[in-house]
């Protein structure tokens, strides 16, 4: 067997025999010798399980090993297929069928024009399959490693590539009834990428344009409470993730979310989930660096109907730990009333930060 660009995949493999020269991305070089077959930017030796710590698409010398001289790396990996459609990740433009596509998740590169899912711009001068641009990049060093929680899953293998509990199907705004973390309904004439998405590309917004995307964003509306905690999830250690960290199958999504059905809250019912919803709960905020053990804040609360009920919580922040305490409720009868409440007691005398919200119910 031979291995035409050292990418780790055999010929035999990339371009099976009795079968014309494959070239997957139709840049007319056939795969055998194209150093990124789906043209998503991310080379084939790096979709297969290779490392490419110098960045030139190939294996890395100390990765390979020929005792028969025969041309082909002795390390021969079974080219992986993340989510089990019976396309190689090297050729699949979502590896993980969450519905963002790979580039999306493990490039700087962009793929705003159709064909969705590969680099726009398409330029080769060298002939070698990969683009001018992801090749510099990649071989200059410019490439973070794009494991966005460190779990040592990439993006683009990774259902939940921040580890907020929140799904990057739901976070990039697809469906998923199931609760597997992929997206619904997949049918797919032979790339990877969901036929739908082909056309119409899921949003995968960025909602308080801080420049990422909100299935990377542990506060995806900027609005100081992690989005865990927005989506229905408990967080004790502090870190805004996740905390179940056990994940056995590898996946990036913790195994005792998976599932398990799941729903985005949305407390105001507007049809806007809370953890992208600036107004899903009220917050006047005050900020205190005194050691005290309780704080009374005062609200003016003006509402339009005669009679209302309100549901508030304290939600307090010491040392970046959040802590949710018991939720009230109280009933207002007045078109405009003075609400005054006083914090619980706090336990630890150190600077804190506290809100208090809440909602008509």
């Amino acid at each position: 067997m031979t291995d035409s660009d050292g990418n780790g995949v055999p010929d035999v493999v990339e371009s099976p025999t009795g079968i014309a020269a494959r070239d997957t991305d139709g840049d007319s070089v056939p795969d055998s010798i194209d150093l990124d077959s789906d043209n998503d930017g991310i080379p084939d030796v790096v979709e297969t399980g290779h490392a490419d710590v110098d960045g030139n698409g190939r294996i890395d010398p100390a990765d390979w090993e020929d005792t028969n001289g025969n041309g082909m790396n002795d390390n021969v990996l079974v080219p992986k297929d993340t989510d089990g459609d019976s396309l190689p990740d090297y050729r699949d433009l979502d590896s993980d069928n969450d519905g963002i596509p790979d580039i999306k998740e493990n490039t700087n590169f962009s793929d705003d024009f159709a064909p969705y899912g590969v680099i726009d711009g398409f330029s080769d001068s060298n002939t070698n399959g990969w683009a001018d641009s992801a090749e510099v990049a990649y071989s200059s060093g410019n490439i973070p490693p794009f494991d966005a929680d460190g779990d040592g899953v990439p993006n683009y293998m990774d259902l939940d590539s921040d580890s907020d509990g929140l799904p990057d199907v739901l976070e990039a705004g697809g469906i998923d009834n199931d609760s597997d973390g992929r997206a619904d309904g997949f049918v797919d004439s032979g790339n990877g990428l969901h036929d739908t998405f082909d056309t119409t590309p899921l949003p995968v917004p960025d909602t308080d344009s801080d420049g990422v995307a909100d299935f990377l964003d542990l506060d995806s509306d900027n609005d100081a409470l992690p989005d865990l905690f927005e989506g229905g999830l408990d967080e004790i250690n502090g870190d805004w993730r996740y905390d179940d960290v056990t994940d056995r199958n590898s996946n990036g999504w913790a195994d005792s979310l998976e599932g398990v059905p799941f729903d985005l809250t949305d407390t105001d019912g507007d049809g806007v989930p809370d953890h992208v919803d600036l107004d899903s709960i009220t917050m006047p905020s005050l900020i205190s660096s005194r050691t005290v053990c309780s704080l009374t804040m005062t609200f003016w609360i003006l509402k339009t109907l005669v009679s209302c009920k309100l549901v508030w919580t304290w939600i307090v922040m010491v040392s970046m730990i959040v802590l949710i305490l018991p939720s009230v409720n109280l009933e207002l009868r007045s078109m405009c009333e003075v609400l005054q409440v006083t914090a619980p007691i706090l336990s630890r005398l150190v600077p804190f930060r506290i809100w208090l919200a809440f909602d008509l119910i």
